[in-house]
């Protein structure tokens, strides 16, 4: 069979993928990520390019468009890794700019920021301008917290959780990769720990110490 996976490929590709994270994206250009060959079906799509509203874009047609993902009428809650200010340590706003685009256009009702930006995460982007409405219209967080008991817990007993990622019907996760100093390697799951208030990420940065260096810590842009 043609699209049969061998063990040669998946060893070629992974090279491939972990070369480009030390040379570059370049070595990805033309390579398509697909979960199943035969139905056409695309689990990850990789864009590269600077302009990254059309890229993320891109990103989400590849997948099947926003439609796919987004429902007519519903809420959406976004997690947006927005409060450092240092290059490299926070989502680009046009990436953001892109996605709340889309998700109005597939008929979202409402959009929620699970962790609000500040203005001046948005001012970092000469496109603020022409999307005053849409950053104008999502809904900030109010801090509200749902306490939640962790019975099987050994450590962490509860939890607080933003009642805004409770409530949405669509979650969004926009995370940055990056490193840290704690856990080396930040994605998806580190974000998550956007959606709970410092008193609860303390524990998840210091363990069962009563103290550490992230203790009630806050980083505002």
């Amino acid at each position: 069979m043609a699209n049969k996976i061998t063990r040669r490929n998946f060893i070629q590709k992974s090279a491939t993928i972990g070369a480009s994270s030390i040379i570059g994206m370049p070595l990805l250009q033309g390579t398509v990520f697909a979960s199943n060959t035969q139905r056409k079906a695309v689990d990850i799509s990789v864009v590269q390019g600077e302009n990254y509203f059309n890229n993320t874009v891109n990103a989400v047609e590849q997948l099947g468009g926003m439609k796919k993902f987004v429902s007519r009428g519903s809420q959406v809650g976004l997690l947006i890794n927005c409060p450092h200010s240092n290059p490299g340590c926070h989502v680009k706003p046009e990436i953001v700019l892109a996605v709340v685009k889309m998700c109005y256009d597939a008929g979202a009702k409402e959009i929620a920021c699970i962790k609000s930006p500040s203005q001046r995460y948005w001012s970092r982007s000469p496109m603020s301008e022409k999307f005053a409405e849409e950053i104008k219209s999502l809904k900030l967080s109010q801090g509200d917290f749902v306490k939640y008991e962790i019975k099987q817990g050994l450590k962490l007993k509860e939890a607080n959780i933003a009642r805004e990622l409770l409530e949405c019907d669509i979650f969004i996760n926009i995370p940055i990769n990056k490193n840290h100093e704690g856990t080396r390697f930040t994605g998806n799951l580190k974000n998550m720990m956007g959606a709970c208030p410092y008193s609860t990420n303390s524990f998840f940065h210091n363990g069962s110490n009563a103290a550490g260096p992230y203790e009630d810590v806050e980083f505002l842009s």
